[in-house]
């Protein structure tokens, strides 16, 4: 019994150890962008090239499409995310 909880309490803190992000929050002309990491091997450099790429090119699409549209957006790196990238309302998922 002792055993199977010293297990369970084991394979609990590998589970949450896995899991863990790091969140890094961008502003720039009016827009904010909340990156959130889940993986622990992401590239920095491919995150500060989709940072760059998210205020060159977000801000001209919602000028030309939609000026109402969301100011602030949160995109996650997730590979427990079983597809390749999803958006739903402010949040971009990206496996």
């Amino acid at each position: 019994m002792k055993t199977t909880s010293i297990i369970t309490l084991i394979l609990a803190v590998f589970a949450i150890g896995a899991k863990s992000q790091k969140t890094t929050v961008y502003n720039q002309k009016g827009y904010k962008l909340t990156f959130i990491n889940y993986d622990a091997t992401f590239d920095t450099l491919e995150q500060q090239r989709m940072v760059k790429t998210f205020f060159t090119v977000y801000p001209e699409l919602a000028k030309t499409y939609n000026p109402k549209t969301l100011k602030t957006v949160i995109m996650e790196i997730d590979t427990s995310y079983k597809g390749v990238a999803a958006t739903a309302n402010d949040t971009v998922h990206v496996n």
